[in-house]
């Protein structure tokens, strides 16, 4: 865990401008790539990051899109990999790059309606823009709905089939 906090904050050392851990864009293209122990990886812009702060066993930044804040946690032990680069594209968790699909989601206020999928079930995962995991389910039910009653405003990520879509509640 020790070495683990030490290259993060190594990498952002690097990339820091007038010291501390606070990382500003340098280039309108840069990105930042968190690599997760499950698999998966947050690509977010870095002129959508005002500070980064590396505290209490957790990475933590606001994401700015357009006049909306939304804070994000990563606890560190779930990061194998944090590196700065212009060579990915923003996508992942935080901003998805939304593939062309039949598959779309309704939202009747209460629950979201998963429209589109030939099968009877499929994959369906819902996660909180700062990557609580809300609900999984490999064989979700096409004719039930995602409920969010119990969800908080903000931004999240729905996944289904593998295609990532945003939903914001408000």
């Amino acid at each position: 865990m020790k070495q683990k906090c030490k290259f993060i904050f190594a990498l952002l050392a690097l990339v820091a401008l007038g010291g501390g851990v606070q990382v500003k864009a340098q280039k309108a293209d840069m990105a930042m790539m968190v690599q997760r122990v499950s698999g998966g990886q947050d690509i977010i812009p870095i002129k959508s990051i005002g500070k980064i702060t590396l505290a209490n066993g957790l990475m933590q930044f606001t994401y700015t899109e357009g006049a909306d804040n939304y804070p994000v946690s990563i606890p560190l032990n779930e990061i194998t990999k944090c590196l700065f680069s212009n060579d990915y594209e923003p996508s992942g968790i935080v901003a998805p790059q939304v593939a062309k699909s039949t598959i779309a989601l309704e939202n009747d206020g209460e629950q979201l309606l998963i429209k589109g999928v030939e099968a009877e079930t499929c994959s369906v995962a819902a996660y909180s823009i700062g990557g609580r995991c809300m609900m999984k389910n490999a064989r979700f039910s096409t004719s039930q709905g995602i409920s969010t009653s119990q969800w908080d405003a903000g931004l999240y990520i729905i996944i289904v089939n593998k295609t990532p879509f945003k939903y914001f509640k408000k």
